[in-house]
């Protein structure tokens, strides 16, 4: 049981931590990234820490070292399932803390995410960027646009029930922004890439 329990914990650690990455970092442009190696390695990478706290809150709650109010009569599986997805957001906690001269050392499971989550972030991001504009040079090389009919089209193609802050941003960009594939790379980042691919089938 206590093994279906962790990979449970890993798998809704997984599935938070990139339901997090699309709807609040990519909530735009998930569909360039959901597919590529990155994001879910950093999502499991955080499942693995999920399940890894699942265990560790397992052995503390077995030695009576810890509890948490209204869990401790919580089949292990429905403890796995909470564990999993609140892990993320309890990464804080410091477990160790390492005295030395200068001070001290706290060390907790924040420590180890931070072995790989900064560059699989990155990576994620540095896809992101190149992916948009890669979508954004082969859309444009299709058409004989200038930067007038480009800035009309996407003027008239502003989603109505997109937020207000977004499509006054982008009314001023219209005016001031003077490359087109940095025009429709805004475009997309704030209305979406199922938007720009009506437009520039």
């Amino acid at each position: 049981m206590i093994a279906f329990s962790t990979v449970l914990a890993f798998v809704f650690a997984y599935l938070v931590t990139l339901f997090e990455l699309i709807t609040v970092e990519y909530p735009r442009t998930y569909s360039l990234v959901v597919k590529r190696w990155p994001i879910h390695a950093y999502a499991g990478w955080y499942g693995v820490l999920g399940a890894i706290l699942f265990v560790i809150f397992d052995r503390l709650s077995a030695a009576n070292l810890v509890s948490v109010s209204g869990m401790q009569l919580a089949p292990l599986w429905v403890r796995a399932i909470v564990i999993g997805i609140i892990s993320k957001g309890i990464m804080g906690i410091k477990f160790v803390t390492f005295a030395q001269k200068n001070g001290s050392f706290p060390f907790g499971l924040e420590t180890i995410a931070n072995i790989f989550a900064p560059f699989l972030a990155a990576e994620i991001a540095d896809l992101e960027f190149n992916d948009l504009r890669s979508l954004v040079d082969a859309k444009l090389s299709q058409k004989q646009l200038s930067l007038e009919d480009i800035r009309e089209i996407l003027k008239s193609n502003i989603p109505p029930k997109a937020e207000e802050t977004a499509k006054k941003s982008f009314k001023v960009e219209l005016q001031e922004e003077t490359h087109p594939n940095e025009l429709c790379v805004s475009y997309i980042s704030l209305f979406g890439v199922r938007s720009f691919n009506r437009i520039f089938p």
